[in-house]
């Protein structure tokens, strides 16, 4: 095992805040050697509610790669995106315009607007419990609607780029009742490699099964085709 610290960003989705990762990115740095999780929340999101809200995932990446720059210098080692939903997004538009930043990419339960059908990306009747839910619990986490909607239009019209340049690792979960696993099994096809597939877990992975995404994030390091822990 190469010595040295690994930095991973976890990038959430829609509308979500970091503490969505929790317990999931203790449990990272616990099980994983020398790696350091990085939380990142998106523009218009918890402490960033006044900062306003984007219409493209162009924008959201920019944004966040100006705070990643920041901690860059403060933390030495690869970097490895790890993104859920929205954030997947974001994570391949971010590999395949800055192709330099990251040793690598997990993608979990994704999708992209030019390689799925919107049926299979948006299950509109969760989709309308998940809004209800939204509503109702934006006075403890708050985002406003209009913010809200700037991001349904910008995970909507995003499309999926041609190719990127690091090795990369597609999840997905057969019961995720908002973003069907299909769509996650065409963007591992896009890019030359095979989605995995969890049999029982939701659109929120690493809440249902965090040991589970552990251990999938373990087989990628090790993997031939990348070097982060050989």
């Amino acid at each position: 095992m190469k010595e040295g610290p690994i930095n991973l960003l976890l990038i959430p989705g829609l509308a979500k805040e970091t503490h969505h990762w929790e317990p999931f990115s203790q449990m990272l740095e616990e099980q994983i050697p020398l790696s350091k999780t990085h939380l990142l929340e998106i523009s218009s999101v918890s402490e960033k509610i006044n900062l306003g809200s984007f219409k493209s995932i162009e924008k959201y990446t920019n944004e966040l790669r100006e705070e990643w720059l920041y901690l860059k210098d403060k933390h030495h080692g690869p970097w490895v995106i790890m993104s859920l939903s929205l954030g997947g997004m974001i994570g391949m538009d971010w590999c395949n315009r800055f192709p330099q930043d990251m040793a690598s990419l997990i993608l979990i339960n994704s999708s992209a607007g030019n390689l799925s059908l919107p049926l299979h990306r948006f299950n509109l009747k969760a989709m309308g419990l998940v809004l209800t839910h939204f509503f109702k619990e934006s006075a403890e986490h708050p985002i406003n609607k209009s913010s809200f909607l700037k991001q349904i239009y910008a995970l909507t019209s995003f499309k999926g780029p041609n190719e990127i340049n690091c090795p990369i690792k597609v999840l997905a979960s057969k019961k995720d009742n908002i973003v069907s696993y299909k769509c996650s099994e065409v963007i591992a096809k896009r890019f030359s490699t095979r989605a995995t597939l969890h049999n029982e877990a939701g659109h929120n992975l690493p809440l249902d099964d965090p040991q589970w995404l552990i251990d999938q994030a373990k087989i990628f390091f090790k993997a031939s085709d990348n070097h982060l822990f050989i």
